[in-house]
């Protein structure tokens, strides 16, 4: 299962490497939180959607 950060990274084609220096969260973080092992701290899920130019809620279905 995809999540929603990964479908929109790759849809994007942004690799990881790139998202994690645009971040500054590890490759090995992000990895974890796009296979939803982890969902990472409101600042790191910020940083993340900043990154991207997208809202939190988009990425991580936040209200």
């Amino acid at each position: 299962m995809l999540t929603q950060l990964r479908m929109f990274r790759m849809t994007r084609g942004i690799k990881l490497i790139e998202l994690a220096s645009l971040s500054g969260v590890s490759v090995s973080f992000l990895s974890q939180i796009e296979t939803g092992k982890f969902n990472g701290t409101k600042e790191t899920r910020g940083k993340i959607a900043k990154a991207l130019g997208v809202s939190e809620e988009i990425l991580f279905g936040e209200k």
